[in-house]
């Protein structure tokens, strides 16, 4: 008779929407099946935006949203590929870049996103000022990869853009736009922009 305990496999099922379950775990499954929950939808806003993302149900504070993909590099090929970027957009007049940097273990990483299509992560807009952010980033660690997940941060209601706080003061669209009305998503006809999709 072996010595060796039989592993116990966890097969990870997607929950009846009554059951309970954690927001991490949430997180978990649907990182797991490398999808993106359907309660989203991914709406061109405008030539400044650019892409949003909005909620086509409501969420709970504290809720998984989704998830940040890309691929992960380290810091100096961050900067390498952020450059080449810019080299390559630089006459456009609102440039994109999908990178988002965070630390690890005392290591400096990024996820870039900017080459990653069909996953709506990537695509959730900066709210620019506090009373716009419904959500935030959280390192989630799954078999020892970190993954970026969503959380709301306060109830999203039907029809709401997603917007998190990028971090950064110095962002040419802050700078440039600031409180600017081009850039708000929350107002009268958004609602049926989002069902008309």
């Amino acid at each position: 008779m072996s010595s060796r305990k039989k592993r116990k496999v966890e097969h990870l099922v997607i929950p009846k929407r009554n059951a309970r379950i954690t927001p991490e775990k949430t997180a978990q499954i649907w990182i797991e099946r490398q999808e993106d929950q359907e309660e989203f939808k991914i709406i061109y806003v405008n030539a400044v935006k650019g892409y949003g993302v909005f909620a086509t149900k409501e969420f709970k504070k504290g809720d998984f949203l989704l998830e940040y993909v890309g691929e992960t590099i380290d810091e100096e090929e961050a900067v390498a590929r952020e450059n080449k970027y810019a080299m390559r957009q630089k006459n456009a007049k609102y440039p994109r870049c999908y990178t988002f940097y965070h630390k690890h273990n005392g290591r400096h990483f990024c996820i870039d996103a900017t080459n990653t299509t069909g996953r709506a992560g990537s695509l959730v807009n900066d709210g620019i000022l506090m009373k716009h952010f419904n959500c935030k980033i959280r390192k989630i660690i799954i078999n020892g990869k970190v993954h970026l997940a969503l959380f709301a941060t306060r109830q999203i209601t039907r029809g709401s853009e997603i917007l998190y706080d990028y971090g950064e003061d110095d962002l040419w669209w802050r700078k440039s736009c600031g409180n600017d009305v081009n850039l708000e998503t929350s107002g009268k006809g958004f609602d049926a922009l989002l069902f008309m999709h």
